[in-house]
């Protein structure tokens, strides 16, 4: 998928994360994040920033419910970039806090300068 997206072949890029998802198992939460950051990134592309800001929230929903910081950091971050690179930067330093935060907990990040 990432060859199409290069190629600025999108809409072979969604038909392959489509069929993708329908081979899916229900938990394999690395395959359904994976798309999803996928599906962010052709939306991005195709300029349709309604349908890549509703992956990345629904991203962060089903990452929430499956317990995995590192990846809802990175949603976070993404949606904060989204949103920075849509005007939109109160919403974008929310969103990067709230990723920033996670990895601070998970010690990625130092909590204080030295």
């Amino acid at each position: 998928c990432s060859n199409y997206i290069k190629q600025n072949n999108l809409d072979m890029g969604l038909n392959i994360i489509e069929e993708i998802e329908k081979d899916i198992s229900d938990d394999d939460y690395a395959s359904r994040i994976k798309c999803m950051k996928y599906l962010f990134k052709i939306y991005v592309k195709k300029e349709e920033n309604n349908k890549a800001e509703e992956v990345l929230l629904n991203g962060i929903k089903f990452i929430e419910n499956i317990d995995s910081k590192e990846d809802l950091a990175d949603f976070y971050v993404l949606l904060g970039k989204f949103y920075y690179n849509t005007g939109e930067k109160q919403l974008a330093a929310k969103y990067m806090g709230k990723g920033i935060d996670i990895y601070k907990g998970m010690g990625l990040i130092l909590k204080e300068s030295i």
